[in-house]
């Protein structure tokens, strides 16, 4: 890697790496990413192209054979069987729909598109002179052969007739029909119903439930599995959990008597509000009715997992953004695209998976030892499957395993090319397949280095090819939102309009207005804003007396540079000018920030002050390090990227929150799921409490720092994940489940050592200990035997550094280690029941009492989990990250080639422009001439002519 290569060949060899990633994952990738967008432009015109002369074509089978009368007739019922809703118009859904009937199907921004084209009154829907126009044209783009142009313009005619004259029959009185009953009994007028409607629709009612909305959240932020019963927290939990459901139920039950139970389930959010209320309801009813009986609960905690789902509510609000509305379209308009582009994916994903069956089914395994399993030296010394039996260093039984990430089924060769695609490890994974022998003999270092090559490919297939594939289906439907989604506010015509500022004219302002203003100005600051960052590059950890006076002389003199082009700039262009442009602003922070940090150097250096407050103000000198920034002032292809990432600013903050949400759901989930797994120190408690994790090894334990014990720990985690950091080891880590309860040979024989009794004599039952190889909870009874001489020999030696195996009482882990063998991995909820019943487990916090609940994890609910938040945060939100990005880099691009104009305005050539300068500039020299003539004044000598601004129009 970087750093071993340094270490042998110097700094120099750095460079080689900052290239390779440079040019090849930051260029030749991302030129990977354009090309497959381009390619995805080029089918959709095709495509729309193809759909365009399919649509002329049933046009043609539709009209093409009739008369001019019947043709007429028929466009009319073409209207209006397009015109579901009878308005006289039809929007760009209905048009879709009809579009869909001709087979003939186009994207929501085609179709958005087309009707704009021959919408010409900009209502955005078609009205029958624009439907009449578009046939026309289309006909005539068909070639329908019409006798002459009188044909068409008898058929504009005979057409408005027929149309004229259905719609004066519609326009008949008919009865109004009567509004849908609620609850089958209640009619629109009944006072109930109408009490109901005021209040769904009261903005009071509708803060009030925002305000439960939060209340709601701020709940699940802080519930955990460890809060005690009868505890402050667990009181308001349950309290506020019972004032939600009734808040919430309220809610449900007045929309449904408001607007009928029919209408009130049409919207997704009323849907998703109504299945809320209802597993909140079951789980509050089952959770009061059982509690106090001798009945586990756990079961019942997978109704709490719906209540994630109140935190959606506020979308409701806030999907009225353009912003948001544009993400979540994107969202919901990917379904199909991306829908196609995974079942790509799990062709390839299969295809590669086959193959790597092929090559190392059932040849990943090794021996859980590690002393034997990496014995390299030697070739007589092989580890093979009948050689890995007996116990570990430890006293642990030896095991025969795969690796985890291995081919030998096809799920785990589908769960393995996904791990691989999102390049969590896979150098390590590919020498586990490089290492690989034989299903009877373990690995052996670069056995078959031919190996590389099908983890290259599944690398390049996998991680390249289908994740960008993702990207341009991602960035191409968010531009389509985006274009058909209306701006939520049109820019007026004052923020269209430049400011526009009178320049200098005369004496020392204008001289400076003009050096300031030129081009070679513009390279002198850029020249020493770029040494600038050069000389700030000097410093260093430590430096020596010549680093601390460079650091010293370069800070006066750039400060004193910069202070003088803020002085002058202020001096000719006036405070609104100068403070009009952003970069201007920017400047003037850093330059007074700049003489701030100076001050207070002189005044530390002269005065004795607190070290506290001299480094409390020394916090100004970091905001040196904005000079850096002001490169970007200095090159204008940056100014550029700022400007974008500036303007992207509303979307990323619409694509934050949504993933704050999206983050908050999957840890609250976790939580639940996965909230009852020990972690790193849970086994260091004190006394007995430590006995439900001290079942689970060192090494299946959780990380302190990736776990979910609690939504902040949870939040972290998932975090990590979204980076691809590891996060293959955290799935396996949720994937512990409980080992075989059966007890073995070496187990029996282990109990028998360590209570000096011969197997070979008692290898049937332990009288003495009311123990028998034939109880069917023998494996539970030996690791409450075993817990139990834990218990005795550990008492009052809790405070020992070595706890909880003091080190003077060895005997003390070979107890837990037959413990461990008698129950493998971790705890089922009964086996923990049992021992908290035994008094030999316990699980209270803080003097309140908690149930002993499982230990282990799923490994199919840790998959499903995994690879779904996996899924929707890397391969679908942080997509539209560069989506966002590049919408605004390519409007910027747009606004350099065409600057935005005033609606209605005329694009003028620079000679026109001149002309009706010299005309305007003429007539008003004529208008002020006249003036000085009536007060008896020579004209004013400046306006002589005004031709002489000729040079500077062009």
């Amino acid at each position: 890697n970087l750093y071993d290569t340094v270490a042998n060949v110097g700094g120099l060899g750095a460079i080689y790496y900052v290239c390779l990633i440079t040019v090849g994952n930051w260029m030749l990738l991302n030129l990977f990413i354009a090309i497959l967008i381009t390619k995805f432009n080029q089918q959709k015109k095709l495509a729309l192209m193809m759909n365009l002369e399919l649509m002329q074509q049933r046009l043609l089978e539709k009209l093409g054979n009739l008369d001019e009368g019947d043709l007429a007739s028929r466009i009319e019922e073409l209207f209006s069987s397009i015109d579901k809703d009878n308005s006289g118009e039809i929007d760009m859904y209905e048009f879709g729909g009809a579009l869909e009937q001709l087979e003939v199907k186009l994207s929501p921004k085609q179709l958005f598109n087309l009707v704009r084209q021959y919408d010409t009154d900009k209502s955005g829907s078609i009205d029958f002179e624009e439907f009449l126009a578009m046939i026309k044209q289309l006909l005539q783009e068909a070639r329908v052969s019409l006798s002459s142009s009188n044909n068409l313009d008898h058929l504009e005619e005979d057409a408005r007739k027929v149309h004229a004259n259905k719609h004066q029959d519609d326009e008949e009185p008919t009865a109004q029909e009567e509004l849908e009953r609620s609850l089958f009994c209640l009619h629109a007028h009944n006072p109930f119903r109408v009490l109901c409607l005021r209040i769904a629709g009261n903005k009071l009612f509708e803060q009030f439930i925002l305000l439960c909305i939060a209340v709601s959240t701020f709940c699940l932020a802080i519930d955990n599995p460890n809060i005690g019963e009868g505890s402050g927290l667990q009181k308001f939990l349950s309290g506020a959990d019972l004032f939600l459901n009734i808040a919430f139920t309220f809610e449900c039950v007045t929309k449904i008597v408001a607007f009928s139970f029919k209408r009130y389930i049409k919207s997704t959010w009323n849907r998703l509000d109504f299945l809320i209320v209802c597993t909140s309801l079951i789980d509050m009813a089952l959770t009061m009715g059982l509690q106090g009986q001798n009945v586990d609960l756990s079961m019942l905690k997978i109704f709490r997992i719906f209540r994630v789902f109140r935190a959606l509510r506020p979308l409701r609000i806030i999907a009225k953004a353009r912003g948001l509305q544009v993400l979540v379209k994107t969202l919901l308009g990917a379904i199909k695209p991306a829908a196609n582009t995974l079942a790509i994916a799990i062709a390839f994903f299969s295809v590669l998976g086959i193959l790597g069956m092929q090559l190392l089914s059932g040849k990943m395994g090794g021996c859980s030892d590690m002393r034997i399993s990496h014995r390299f030296d030697t070739e007589t010394e092989e580890v093979t499957y009948p050689g890995c039996r007996g116990l570990e260093e430890d006293g642990s039984p030896r095991d025969w395993g795969s690796y985890d990430i291995n081919f030998d089924n096809f799920w785990q060769a589908l769960r393995s090319m996904f791990i691989i695609a999102t390049q969590d490890n896979w150098p390590g994974h590919m020498f586990a397949g490089i290492d690989a022998r034989s299903s009877l003999l373990g690995p052996w270092e670069g056995n078959n280095k031919a190996m590389f090559f099908f983890y290259l490919a599944a690398v390049l297939v996998s991680a390249f090819v289908v994740v960008n594939m993702f990207i341009g289906v991602f960035v191409d439907v968010y531009n389509e939102k985006c274009e058909v989604t209306p701006p939520s506010k049109p820019p007026t015509l004052v923020e269209l309009l430049p400011v526009v500022f009178k320049d200098p004219e005369h004496g020392a302002q204008a001289y400076i207005f003009t050096l300031i203003t030129h081009q070679n100005f513009d390279f002198f600051i850029a020249f020493f804003i770029i040494f600038n960052v050069v000389s700030m590059a000097v410093q260093s950890y430590k430096p020596s007396n010549s680093q601390t006076s460079f650091d010293l002389v370069t800070n006066y003199f750039f400060t004193y540079v910069f202070g003088c082009e803020c002085c002058l700039k202020l001096f000719c262009l006036h405070m609104k000018r100068y403070f009009a442009n952003g970069w201007n602003k920017f400047d003037f922070f850093i330059v007074m920030v700049s003489y701030i940090g100076i001050c207070i150097d002189n005044i530390g250096a002269t005065i004795s002050l607190d070290p506290t407050i001299l480094r409390i103000l020394r916090i100004f000198r970091i905001f040196r390090i904005l000079r850096a920034f002001r490169i970007f002032k200095a090159l204008k292809g940056l100014q550029a990227i700022v400007a974008a990432l500036a303007r992207s600013v509303p979307g990323m903050v619409n694509l934050v929150g949504m993933l704050g949400l999206l983050f908050f759901i999957f840890g609250v989930l976790g939580v639940t799921l996965f909230g009852n797994m020990c972690i790193e120190g849970d086994q260091t408690f004190a006394g007995v409490a430590a006995v439900r994790c001290l079942f689970t090894k060192d090494d299946n334990l959780l990380s302190g720092h990736a776990h979910f014990q609690g939504v902040g720990w949870a939040l972290l985690s998932l975090f990590r994940i979204s980076t691809g950091d590891a996060w293959g080891d955290i799935l396996s880590g949720l994937q512990l489940e409980a080992g075989g309860r059966q007890v073995t040979e070496e187990t029996w024989n282990y109990l028998c050592a360590l209570l000096l009794i011969d197997p070979s004599t008692n290898n049937i039952e332990l009288p003495s200990y009311n123990i028998s190889r034939f109880d069917r909870n023998l494996s539970l009874e030996i690791a409450e035997l075993s817990v139990r001489r834990w218990n005795d020999l550990t008492q009052g030696l809790e405070g020992d550094r070595d706890w909880p195996f003091p080190s003077s009482t060895p005997e003390a882990f070979q107890w837990i280690q037959l413990a461990r063998m008698a129950l493998p991995s971790c705890l089922t909820d009964s086996e923990a029941f049992h021992l908290e019943e035994a008094g030999l487990a316990d699980c209270s916090r803080d003097g309140y009492y908690i149930s002993c609940s499982s230990s282990c994890g799923s490994a199919l609910i840790a998959n499903i989990y995994l690879t779904l938040f996996v899924c929707v945060s890397a391969f679908i939100l942080l997509q539209l990250v560069i989506a966002v990005l590049m919408d605004q880099l390519t409007q910027e691009k747009e606004l350099e080639e065409h600057s935005p104009l005033v609606p209605e305005a005329t694009c003028l050539h620079r000679n026109i422009l001149a002309r009706i300068y010299r005309r305007w500039a003429l007539n008003e020299l004529r208008k002020m001439e006249l003036e000085d003539i009536v007060k008896g004044e020579h004209a004013h000598p400046h306006l002589r002519s005004p031709f002489h601004h000729r040079e500077k129009l062009g």
